[in-house]
């Protein structure tokens, strides 16, 4: 090999190496849509990253759930992002309808304390929790609610006026948007993401997106070009050695 072809390669692979990691596509949506108490459940949670701000809104999209089919926790990975988040344990959280009986509710409601960040917590890097999940979670930590049910999220069809519920609220209807902060590099991956039923997050649905397969992270397009760049470099090696 020439020293002409040598320099060609050693271009293309340092420009390879310099090019930056592929960066995770935001917003992210996870969905999950399985059983729970023997009734039809799903859940969702859509991720936004934002410098050292990482967003999570989780919502019930069950149409309607019993008491014990409420979505309780959420547990998820990140790759990437030093996992060390400096909302613990409270996180700042917003309830798009809060429902503090049956009848009467309130949107956009402020409930920090009412749902716990743990971290590391049953086998995943982060947990959320509005209950004390068997232990998995500090109830006296709870600077809203009691640990139990209340603060849970119920599907917007859900009829709370059922005498089962009378023991739960309040109760959050639809969505939760949870800020989290403290992430020191970009975010690359989530994995892991797992939905957790009831008061002690006994049942649980695994996570997916898009078709449920395994969804790369999407290059940014600098990326690409540098990616693009290193093809050229390569073909046009190709090229001269044919002569």
């Amino acid at each position: 090999m020439s020293n002409f072809h040598k320099a060609a390669v050693a271009a293309s692979l340092a420009v390879a190496a310099s090019a930056p990691a592929a960066a995770w596509a935001f917003p992210t949506t996870f969905t999950a849509s399985g059983t729970v108490g023997g009734s039809p459940v799903s859940a969702q949670a859509t991720f936004s990253s934002s410098g050292s701000t990482l967003t999570i809104v989780l919502t019930e999209t069950s149409p309607a759930v019993g008491p014990g089919q409420l979505l309780d926790g959420f547990f998820f990975d990140l790759s990437g992002a030093t996992p060390t988040l400096g909302s613990a344990p409270l996180p700042t959280a917003v309830a798009s309808n809060l429902f503090s009986n049956s009848t009467t509710s309130q949107s956009n409601v402020v409930i920090t304390g009412s749902w716990l960040l743990a971290q590391p917590v049953n086998g995943f890097q982060y947990g959320l929790s509005a209950v004390g999940g068997g232990g998995l979670f500090s109830a006296n930590q709870f600077t809203l609610g009691g640990g139990g049910d209340d603060y849970g999220i119920a599907g917007d069809l859900t009829s709370l006026g059922d005498n089962n519920f009378k023991n739960k609220f309040p109760l959050i209807e639809d969505t939760v948007t949870f800020t989290l902060t403290g992430l020191t590099d970009g975010v690359t991956g989530i994995s892991g993401v797992e939905f957790a039923f009831n008061s002690t997050l006994s049942d649980s649905l695994a996570g997916c997106t898009g078709d449920c397969g395994s969804d790369p992270p999407v290059p940014e397009p600098s990326t690409l070009a540098v990616f693009g760049l290193s093809l050229v470099g390569l073909g046009s090696l190709r090229r001269r050695t044919r002569v």
